[in-house]
């Protein structure tokens, strides 16, 4: 079963930083086990790998690209995945925020 772990990209973006601050005042909790969702892109302009991830359909970021890659032909293959948990990455020395998803193939 194929299972991976990593931190999203492009969170500084199209309101992310708006939308992982409304998950996190809305959960009130670090940790989001349900809601976030996996959006095959391959029409995207800056790369046909591209997967977008969205809680409660509101961007939060993209799977980074080393990891598209792979994931991306084996949903074009007809495997599904979902995300089983997700992380709010917040510091006590900067103003941004982010999400660490773990992405689980659904058998």
């Amino acid at each position: 079963m194929y299972r991976i772990t990593t931190k999203l990209a492009g969170v500084l973006v199209n309101g992310a930083q708006k939308n992982i601050r409304e998950l996190e005042r809305k959960r009130c909790e670090s940790v989001f086990d349900e809601g976030v969702t996996l959006i095959r892109e391959p029409e995207n302009a800056f790369d046909p790998n591209a997967i977008k991830v969205e809680a409660g359909r509101n961007y939060v970021g993209y799977i980074p690209k080393g990891i598209a890659k792979d994931l991306a032909s084996r949903m074009d293959s007809g495997s599904r995945f979902i995300v089983t948990k997700s992380w709010l990455n917040k510091s006590d020395f900067h103003e941004c925020v982010g999400l660490t998803v773990e992405i689980t193939e659904a058998l």
